[in-house]
């Protein structure tokens, strides 16, 4: 939990955002501090600012003195078009920003095609921004450059990181042309945004998962490692469904996933959880036809160890 003697400090952060995104009369910050929550304020989903001004005067003082007050923050967890539509007749918002569009720690839960279409006409409809985060979905793991590609739909903004570098630290955030003139120089500032060596890199990815046909690849195993797992879930009562889109995929567990994940670390296998209940598969875009055989080989010796025969 935040100790108090560090709340004005990060708070000061959402002055960032505002400097962003100009006069707002109400924002949305998402996984703020990885959950942290601040005294007076609630967060809507949204991604946090990164830069921090320090001024003598705390950022509290700042945000009340420049008309923001704490009861504008406001946290929604919405799971469908209707009730953002709902909220939004209630709550006079300037910038609606979207979760991931296949949920990584949420679940590995893919948005629907309903909801991400709902949310683009209510955006346009209130003159809203559509901010999408494909920091883990993006750059071909879903089949597509970024998730949201699957959709028919496109967001204002949305960011990437991680992939994007082949693991060399960079962040990226694509704009629309709606929102291109916001940033100025000197607005931002990124440790990793975007040096000559980081930019390399991702130049370099792209061009690999370009020529090497890396997206068809997790299109193609990506379908055939799902068909695989849910063999497992025909099989054990257990195992409750997959889900996920390309080599972005859950299997779903009446009991603890961390388990699993653990049975099939022993076996040479590594999975993360996604959840208390689901085990997530992130395997490199380039797996092959042979190496998926092997793992679900272990799978299969794991998930025997655990539920029997």
């Amino acid at each position: 939990v935040l100790p108090d003697s560090e709340i004005p400090q990060m708070l000061s952060m959402a002055d960032d955002a505002i400097t962003w995104l100009g006069e707002l009369k109400a924002y949305a910050l998402r996984q703020a501090l990885k959950g942290q929550r601040w005294p007076g304020y609630k967060l809507v989903h949204g991604k946090r600012p990164r830069r921090a001004w320090r001024n003598e005067e705390s950022a509290r003082e700042q945000l009340i003195r420049a008309g923001y007050k704490p009861e504008q923050f406001e946290e929604h967890k919405l799971k469908s078009a209707a009730a953002v539509e709902k909220l939004i007749g209630k709550t006079a918002f300037d910038v609606l920003l979207k979760d991931q569009t296949v949920q990584g720690e949420g679940g590995i839960t893919p948005a629907t095609n309903e909801f991400m279409r709902g949310i683009r006409k209510i955006c346009d409809e209130n003159n809203l921004l559509m901010i999408v985060d494909e920091v883990q979905s993006g750059i071909g793991r879903t089949g597509t450059w970024f998730a949201w590609q699957g959709y028919g739909v496109a967001p204002d903004l949305f960011t990437c990181a991680k992939a994007l570098g082949g693991g060399i630290p960079i962040g990226a955030l694509i704009s629309n042309a709606k929102t291109a003139d916001v940033f100025t120089p000197g607005a931002h500032a990124s440790t990793f945004g975007g040096n000559p060596v980081a930019a390399a890199a991702a130049l370099a990815v792209i061009d690999a998962i370009e020529s090497d046909g890396l997206m068809e690849n997790a299109l193609r195993i990506g379908e055939l490692f799902r068909e695989g797992l849910q063999a497992f879930v025909d099989k054990y009562d257990a195992l409750l469904e997959v889900r996920g889109k390309g080599l972005m995929l859950g299997l779903v567990c009446e009991g603890p996933a961390k388990d699993l994940v653990a049975a099939f670390k022993e076996l040479g296998l590594l999975a993360l959880t996604a959840g208390e209940h689901v085990v997530r598969f992130l395997p490199p875009l380039t797996l092959g036809e042979g190496d998926l055989e092997d793992v679900i080989d272990m799978i299969s010796d794991a998930l025997s160890g655990v539920y029997g025969d």
